[in-house]
């Protein structure tokens, strides 16, 4: 006899329900309440399939009792009559959790014997009356009643009570004979009180007495009719009345429908998933996963339940080659399956690691490569930051990055990308490539708002920040050689609940990835075609990757077998591979559906049975699933309905904890040193600042200008360029207080102001800013662009120049040029400085194609002999001394000239003060370098402040004072080439080239950060650049 739990069924009227006819002559009923539902279980002969007929059929797992109280008649003369039992539904609506009822029903043809015993007792009472003519009507009614009893099948019962609480059994016991119409007897355990089992033996004695109970059916005494006939017994037609089915309307029992679909299947024979509802095997071939698997259903429909069995089965099938990997997002199914499995890869630890960025090694040539990583990784990137399909520019920065990295390494990580996009964005970086879609999106991205932005790199940052992320996602250390072995069962837990949401999914991403290349690439290079399982959890996760639908369509080109599972059908709707999944799986489990969308699609599966699906799918239980199996050559197949069997024995936290420390032996993360991406790209601009040539020329352009003043639209005709281009930048140069501009008719005029000859930091003396600011006109001149070298680090150039294509304005970085400023004093004082800047650049020679060192003329030869000393040591690569080159601007050494001279002289403009050039050739270069005071109308600065003439000092020297800041100069007069002032009270004597430099600075008081009178010493802070003002007592 087998125990089944049974489960009503609601479109059957049991109303007429014969528990004989369907349960057999013998049979128990037991009732017992659960967690959550009553429980009713029935032990019989009857075959699973039979029962099948009338009602859902599972297997029933039997409670432990500790108590129980059985009946009897309490009066011998009630035995032949009906026991009645009235609405034993009631009864069983008071049960709580523990509560049971347990009725054993045996047919006992020696019943009748026993009945007959009653009757010949009735004809002798009935003869005693004759004999003295006593009425017997009563008697010939009562005997009547009992022949009418025994023309039915007679069973004999045994009813019990039992519990796990005495109190509770012993108050069922008498609540049970309100409902019998005859008065009853008890016995059992829960009688006799809880102080006789303090004792061991009597403990045990107790548990094998209501095993027996329970599971052996009871029988009457060999010879009953010496025995008083107090057993309870019932006609066939009573025992619908205590064997009841319980009605769901009534209690709560979990219940089930009709069968609307075949029980018949295909010929399977390799693992057993479960039963169909007539109790039939249900198998499947490892052959019915090579055209991949599909498992849907609602949290809690048994979709995990599904999962282990087939991954242990399979498991347990050793004559097929195959190889299982699982990936949980959830953690539970690998815990589970820890027991069965090889390894098990915790990214919780992380116990491994794995890139999903990193190049996949699957072509022999590196483009191909490349062009496959960027596709892929671009479509990770894609949902990580969750970018809409609008955002194009975004999309197009990665896409460009990622080509970079990848010609650079085989590893870049989202650490990698978090801080280029970074530098993109402050326009710290600038990439050696020549594309003007490229340039148009990263200046979109600069313009971006800057909640959009840190939205953008929210998702991003905890991969930098956080150690674990970091750590699971660096270079890959799984070795899919090494795993994946014959029968190996490979886990990976990318729990979700201690990584986040969007971290799981990355890493689930990356493994999926990274095993797609492995067999990518085994199907270029050998024959072996393995087949590796591969089991993915909430499978919407990684539908949108590229590869995804190529695997479902050329599943045996690359061995590579889905077993995808997910909640909802309508889940892979919206991901827009819902089609190809149900086109391309072989084996699809339906289960319970929670939305109405999923039920609706489910039920379009197979037209033939909508009405059937229709009604089966919405009234899956838990364990229950519709299974669709495509049939072989000249198989006919239907969806059948599968009760899925739970496995014998799942892991546990503990067993996974050991397998994850023996997994990391192997495959833990290593610590690898943080590489500088920025540089990796765009060497150079490690050493200097990013260039930025056509804002550059704009602002040259502006200022070689006459007056340092230029029209928009003459600009516009020189440059050639888009005008919206040139019209942001000049936007940009104004907001940044580099120009201003005036509307002159219909013409925009541009007015210097400052920017161009930024010195701050790189030469300190005034004859060294001379030198500098004359070089960076000399290579502005000839079509280079120049930056400030970066004064950091062991390298520190003072500038770099790069040759510019006048099409595009991009530099060639590939042609940068090393220039270093040697001042008159460095020279003469510091000449072992000057050697060691010659051969400083030897350990990044390979980024420059020239080193220029330049000093003034008068200081030429001093540097020709120790330039000549570099080029006589021979430990100097040859190579590299010939990028290095010497060169020399001249400086005028300023004159005394009479206030007579000055009137006549027109001075020219630029960043510094100083005489006229003699020759015109070099016009430009000295003013570049030098300049001299512009006519009132013009307006000129040093970097960070003008240069004019205060509206209260002329130009012949006359009174007049300056204002700077707090601080009151009077201008008392003009003496032997200097003047006489008055500051504070104090008169002192300062020279012309001083004069001017305070000129400057009162010209613009917002540049002046600070001015301190120290001693004999004026000193002015214009945030750019410092000035220190002797000043000689009177």
């Amino acid at each position: 006899m087998t125990w089944y739990e049974i489960f009503p069924r609601v479109d059957i009227d049991y109303s007429k329900f014969d528990p004989y006819t369907v349960f057999g002559r013998t049979f128990a009923a037991l009732y017992y309440q659960g967690e959550k539902y009553l429980h009713f279980c029935i032990n019989t002969l009857t075959s699973k399939q039979s029962l099948s007929q009338y009602f859902g059929v599972n297997e029933c797992k039997l409670p432990s009792f500790q108590y129980y109280v059985e009946f009897l008649l309490k009066k011998e003369r009630d035995f032949p009559y009906l026991l009645e039992i009235h609405d034993l539904h009631s009864f069983l609506k008071e049960f709580e959790k523990n509560d049971g009822l347990l009725v054993w029903v045996i047919l006992e043809k020696r019943l009748r014997g026993l009945h007959a015993k009653h009757i010949n007792r009735f004809f002798a009472i009935k003869k005693s009356r004759q004999k003295y003519n006593v009425p017997t009507e009563d008697i010939d009614a009562e005997i009547q009643i009992i022949r009418n009893k025994i023309k039915e099948n007679l069973f004999y019962l045994r009813i019990a009570i039992l519990g796990k609480d005495r109190s509770r059994v012993l108050y069922l016991t008498d609540e049970f004979k309100q409902y019998v119409n005859f008065p009853l007897k008890t016995d059992g355990n829960a009688l006799l009180g809880n102080y006789l089992f303090d004792f061991q033996f009597i403990e045990k004695r107790r548990k094998k007495l209501i095993e027996r109970i329970i599971t052996e059916p009871p029988k009457l005494p060999r010879f009953p009719s010496l025995y008083q006939t107090l057993w309870i017994n019932m006609p066939q037609s009573s025992l619908s009345q205590t064997v009841i089915i319980p009605n769901p309307s009534i209690l709560k029992v979990r219940f089930t429908r009709s069968a609307q679909l075949p029980t018949t299947t295909v010929e399977r024979n390799d693992i057993l998933v479960g039963h169909l509802e007539d109790g039939t095997p249900f198998k499947l071939d490892l052959e019915d996963f090579f055209r991949h698997v599909y498992i849907v259903g609602a949290t809690g429909s048994g979709k995990s339940t599904t999962i282990t069995k087939l991954v242990v089965e399979l498991k347990k099938l050793t004559g097929k080659r195959k190889a299982q990997v699982v990936i949980d997002p959830n953690h539970d199914l690998a815990r589970d399956l820890s027991i069965y499995a090889d390894y098990y890869f915790d990214a919780s630890i992380p116990n491994f690691s794995v890139n999903p960025l990193q190049l996949p090694r699957v072509y022999d040539d590196r483009k191909d490569n490349i062009s496959l990583g960027v596709s892929i990784s671009l479509a990770i990137l894609e949902k990580l930051l969750g970018l809409v399909e609008t955002a194009v520019n975004v999309k197009y920065i990665f896409q460009v990055l990622l080509s970079k990295l990848y010609e650079k390494t085989d590893n870049p990580t989202l650490s990698d990308i978090y801080e280029l996009v970074l530098a993109l964005r402050n326009e710290e970086l600038d990439l050696d490539v020549n594309d003007e879609v490229f340039e148009k999106e990263v200046e979109a991205l600069q313009q971006m708002p800057a909640q959009s932005f840190i939205s953008l790199l929210s998702r991003l940052k905890p991969f930098v920040e956080n150690r674990v992320l970091n750590k699971v996602t660096s270079s890959s250390t799984i070795n899919w050689d090494e795993i994946l072995q014959d029968n190996a069962l490979i886990l990976f837990d990318v729990n979700k609940g201690k990584l986040g949401e969007i971290p799981s999914y990355l890493v689930q991403a990356a493994v999926v990835t990274s095993l797609f290349y492995w067999v990518l690439q085994r199907s270029l290079r050998s024959n072996d075609r393995m087949p590796i399982l591969t089991y993915i959890d909430e499978f919407q996760n990684v539908a949108h990757l590229p590869y995804i639908k190529e695997i479902l369509a050329e599943a045996r080109k690359y061995g590579m077998h889905l077993v995808m599972a997910n909640q909802n059908l309508a889940q892979l709707e919206e991901a827009g591979v819902l089609e190809h999944v149900l086109s391309n799986t072989n084996v699809k489990f339906i289960m319970a559906q929670s939305s109405p969308r999923g039920q609706e699609l489910a039920v379009k599966l197979d037209k033939a049975f909508s009405e059937e699906l229709q009604e089966v799918v919405p009234n899956l239980s838990v364990g229950e699933a519709v299974v669709f199996l495509r049939g072989r050559p000249s198989e006919k197949t239907a969806p059948v309905k599968v009760q899925v069997e739970k496995v014998d024995q799942v892991g546990n936290e503990e067993t996974a904890k050991q397998l994850a420390q023996k997994t990391a032996e192997k495959f833990a993360p290593t610590t690898e040193q943080k590489k500088d991406s920025k540089t990796m790209l765009n060497p150079i601009l490690k050493y200097c600042e990013v260039p930025k040539p056509l804002e550059q020329y704009i602002l040259y352009y502006i200022w070689k200008s006459k007056d340092h003043t230029a029209f928009q639209a003459d600009l516009l005709k020189d440059l050639g360029i888009d005008r919206e281009r040139v019209r942001q930048i000049i936007a940009k140069l104004q907001t940044d207080g580099y120009i201003t501009t005036e509307k002159v008719g219909n013409k925009l005029k541009l007015q210097y102001n400052r920017g161009l000859f930024n010195l701050k930091g790189i030469v300190e003396n005034e004859e060294g800013k001379k030198v500098a600011m004359r070089v960076i006109v000399k290579y502005l001149e000839k079509g280079f662009t120049v930056v400030r070298g970066k004064q950091e680090g062991e390298i520190r150039p003072d500038l770099v120049a790069f040759v510019i294509d006048r099409s595009t304005f991009r530099p060639h970085y590939n042609e940068a040029i090393a220039i270093e400023i040697e001042s008159p004093n460095e020279i003469n004082v510091h000449s072992e400085q000057v050697r060691k800047n010659m051969q400083k650049y030897i350990p990044i020679s390979s980024l420059f194609k020239e080193i220029h060192i330049w000093t003034s003329e008068e200081k030429f030869d001093k540097l020709k002999e120790i330039y000549n000393s570099f080029m006589n040591d021979n430990s100097i690569p040859q190579e590299y001394k010939q990028k290095v080159k010497i060169f020399a601007v001249k400086i005028k050494q300023k004159v005394e000239q009479s206030a007579q001279k000055e009137q006549k002289t027109k001075p020219e403009t630029g960043e510094f003060n100083a005489q006229k050039p003699e020759s015109k050739a070099e016009n430009k270069v000295i003013a570049a370098a030098q300049g001299a005071a512009n006519t009132t109308e013009s307006k000129q600065q040093q970097e960070g402040a003008p240069i004019a003439a205060n509206d209260n000092v002329k130009a012949n020297g006359k009174l007049g004072s300056l204002t700077l800041k707090d601080l009151v100069i009077e201008i008392l007069g003009k003496e032997n080439g200097g003047y006489i002032v008055q500051v504070n009270g104090n008169k002192y004597y300062i020279k012309e080239e001083y004069l001017k430099i305070l000129q400057t600075a009162a010209k613009d008081q917002e540049l002046i950060k600070s001015i301190s009178l120290d001693k004999l010493e004026l000193k002015i802070n214009l945030g750019v650049m410092d000035y220190t003002i002797p000043l000689a007592p009177l």
